[in-house]
């Protein structure tokens, strides 16, 4: 089978994106997509998305950095925003597999309170018990292949809630490496909490060495 080219995205609106369904790789579509919507969300903020727009945003965040880094990544980068959202849109386009595997994902950090920030913070603590089940659950994500079909036919059914936009030439900031790269933060945040630790024993210490002097 010959192998479609990538299209490369300079504005196309979704009827014009779909139309090359045929002409070029339908994965490459979809980074178009996301593209086009993410460029609206940094000119136009974040209101001006549209559910659909919200949904791309999400899986495609997902598809990336579980395929580059694992789940590990997945809740580290940037795409951690979509912690909260991103089980309810696999569900909507049908992808009930990735759905349960990310929802057992989530559940490992062992959250209270299920956003962003806590995933990140979560992922910062050393934890081998739930490193082990995210490294199972990545490795259940690669044996899938339904995000690129299933959401290239949601991506045709709501073409109509889809408005993506050219982006501007400001450069979009860089994405952290793999999963690997997280140990020296982990590290890092371990040593501050030693320090302060530390300070705070000394601060102690001298309260009552002032106070025995009084």
């Amino acid at each position: 089978m010959e192998k479609l080219p990538r299209l490369g995205y300079d504005g196309q609106t979704a009827a014009e994106l779909l139309a090359c369904k045929h002409s070029h790789n339908i994965y490459s579509l979809m980074w178009e997509f996301e593209q086009g919507v993410r460029a609206k969300r940094d000119q136009h903020g974040h209101e001006s998305l549209t559910n659909a727009e919200w949904l791309i945003l999400a899986i495609m965040a997902l598809n990336c950095e579980v395929n580059n880094g694992g789940y590990q990544q997945f809740f580290f980068n940037s795409s951690r925003e979509f912690v909260p959202i991103v089980i309810d849109c696999l569900l909507r386009i049908q992808c009930h597999a990735t759905a349960a595997i990310a929802e057992k994902a989530i559940a490992a950090l062992g959250l209270t309170e299920l956003s962003g920030d806590t995933a990140r913070e979560a992922i910062y603590m050393e934890d081998p018990v739930r490193d082990e089940i995210l490294h199972y659950c990545d490795r259940e994500f690669y044996k899938l292949v339904e995000i690129g079909p299933k959401l290239f036919s949601f991506l045709e059914a709501h073409q109509d809630e889809i408005h993506p936009i050219k982006p501007s030439a400001i450069a979009r900031p860089k994405r952290v490496p793999g999963s690997s790269k997280i140990a020296p933060f982990r590290e890092l945040v371990t040593d501050i909490a030693k320090q302060r630790a530390n300070l705070q024993r000394e601060a102690v210490r001298f309260v009552q060495r002032r106070g025995r002097s009084e």
